[in-house]
This record gives C-alpha cells, sequence and structure tokens, in this order.
C-alpha cells in the first residue's frame, strides 16, 4: 500500500488530497452515468 492510499484509508488527507478524491468522485460519477446511456442506446 502506498503513502496516499494509507492516508485516505486513515482519514488523514491534506486540502489537495481532498479536492483531488472530490473531483475523482465526481468525474466517476459522470463517468457511469455516461457508459448507463451508451449501453441503453444499444
Amino acid at each position: 500500500m502506498n503513502a496516499d492510499a494509507i492516508a485516505i484509508r486513515d482519514g488523514k488527507t491534506n486540502g489537495e488530497m481532498k479536492d483531488a478524491m472530490k473531483t475523482y468522485a465526481e468525474v466517476k460519477d459522470e463517468l457511469y452515468e455516461y457508459l448507463l446511456e451508451e449501453t441503453s442506446k444499444k
């Protein structure tokens, strides 16, 4: 496990990491919705 993974697991993140995790969650949700839409078109 790398240092970032340990920090996230332990809830010890700084502002930069929190921003990155928020952005990741938003992109992940958008990608999921896009994939659902594309799959339903077939």
